[in-house]
Order: structure tokens, then sequence, then C-alpha cells
């Protein structure tokens, strides 16, 4: 079960009136205010690009961790090893 949490941070925002017309008209049809519709949109959006960004540090850290060590190899060979 989600917990519920009350919004009580604001955020203004500026929208075409094609789109704020859209956005009335999807209220209406749901039973619901615009900026209800709005808040849950943001939320929706930051939580989709949150889980992108996780995904694509996870997908970077497993391919520094396999491609790193050989890439230091050939680093050292190209500049004549080590001081090891």
């Amino acid at each position: 079960m989600a917990i519920k949490q009350k919004r009580d941070k604001g955020l203004k925002i500026m929208m075409t009136e094609t789109s704020f017309a859209r956005l009335n008209e999807l209220g209406e049809l749901l039973g619901q205010s615009p900026s209800t519709l709005a808040s849950i949109a943001v939320s929706n959006l930051i939580n989709d690009y949150m889980g992108k960004v996780t995904l694509q540090e996870k997908a970077m850290n497993a391919m520094v961790k396999e491609v790193g060590p050989k890439f230091k190899e050939q680093l050292e060979l190209m500049v004549g090893g080590s001081d090891e």
C-alpha cells in the first residue's frame, strides 16, 4: 500500500493555451482538478527520470568495473609500464 503524503510545496508552471485546455478537459473527464492532475504528472515524470538515471548509473558502474582494469593495462603498455 502506498504511503499517502500531503502535497504542501507549490510550483508555478506556464502552459500553452492548448495544453491547459486539454488538462482541464482531462480533469473534467476524470473528476479531478487540473492542479491534482498536474501534480501527479510531475511526480510521475520525476519518478521515471530517477529510475532511468539509476539504471544508467548501474550500467555505467558495471561497464567501468569490467573495462577499467583492461583499460589500465593498455594505458600502461602505451606509456611504457608502471612504476610499481
